[in-house]
Parts: C-alpha cells; sequence; structure tokens
C-alpha cells in the first residue's frame, strides 16, 4: 500500500511522559540524549510531528496528519539505529536545532522571511538529511 493513499491509519498519540520532555524541544537547552530509551521511542517521527503541531503548520497548510505520520514513520524506519552516528536520533537532533535556530528569539526567520512552505521544506529536509547513510566517509566510498 501506498503511504500517501487515504486509508492510512494514524499513529498512537505521542506518550505522556515522552511530551513532557519533548516540551524543551523548541530550545537551545533540549538535549535528545538525555530522554532515557529514546531510540524506542521514534524519536525522529515524535519530535518532528510535536514542533510541527507546536508551529500549527498541519492547519497552515492543511496537512493529514496521518499522511505525515505515516511518512516519517517510513523514513525513520531508513535510518539503521546501529549506525553509531548518523541515525534517527541524530537526524531527529539536527531537526530540532535547525527549527530553533529558524523560530527562536529577536532574531528568527520564521514567519517573518519563510513562508510556511519554505518552513516545512527546512524541516523535511532536515528530516531526510542522513537517510539510508551507510555509515562510512566519502574516502572509504570511492
Amino acid at each position: 500500500m501506498n503511504i500517501f493513499e487515504s486509508g492510512v491509519k494514524q499513529q498512537p498519540e505521542i506518550p505522556q511522559q515522552l511530551l513532557e520532555k519533548l516540551k524543551l524541544g523548541a530550545s537551545f537547552r533540549f538535549n535528545i540524549l538525555a530522554i532515557p530509551n529514546i531510540y524506542s521511542q521514534a524519536p525522529l517521527l515524535n519530535l518532528t510531528v510535536y514542533l510541527m503541531r507546536r508551529h500549527n503548520l498541519l492547519v497552515r497548510l492543511k496537512l493529514e496528519e496521518a499522511k505525515l505520520m505515516a511518512f516519517l514513520t517510513e523514513v525513520e524506519a531508513g535510518y539503521d539505529v546501529n549506525n553509531p552516528y548518523h541515525n534517527n536520533v541524530h537526524a531527529a537532533d539536527v531537526m530540532q536545532r535547525l527549527t530553533t535556530m529558524l523560530t527562536a528569539g529577536a532574531r528568527s526567520i520564521y514567519p517573518t522571511f519563510l513562508s510556511d512552505m519554505e518552513f516545512l521544506s527546512c524541516i523535511i529536509a532536515a528530516v531526510v538529511h542522513d537517510y539510508n547513510h551507510p555509515g562510512k566517509n566519502n574516502a572509504f566510498l570511492i
């Protein structure tokens, strides 16, 4: 089944205990590695959905949350949790840092200089930036 088909079932809500930790996700003080058992809690999916909800992107861009969650579930599955660095936790961390840089403080550029679609594009770029990364550098691959 295509993940973008209308029959996609919505994933469960973000667990309350994890949600409490994610509330720091809009801050530079957020440390994803401080969340116990983060690998088993779909960090990329949960943090991305939390921040997109927080910035009201789902409503403003008329995105179907179930389809977004299905997409993020597939992307997260493309990150190897055994990869010591380029894994789903790293992708979630990069996405959170980028989102914070674009929105935090007096010098934030969203929404002043970025449209909702441009902001979403930045988030998605961060989410997929190391998708299926083999865990090796360019010199090794050449």
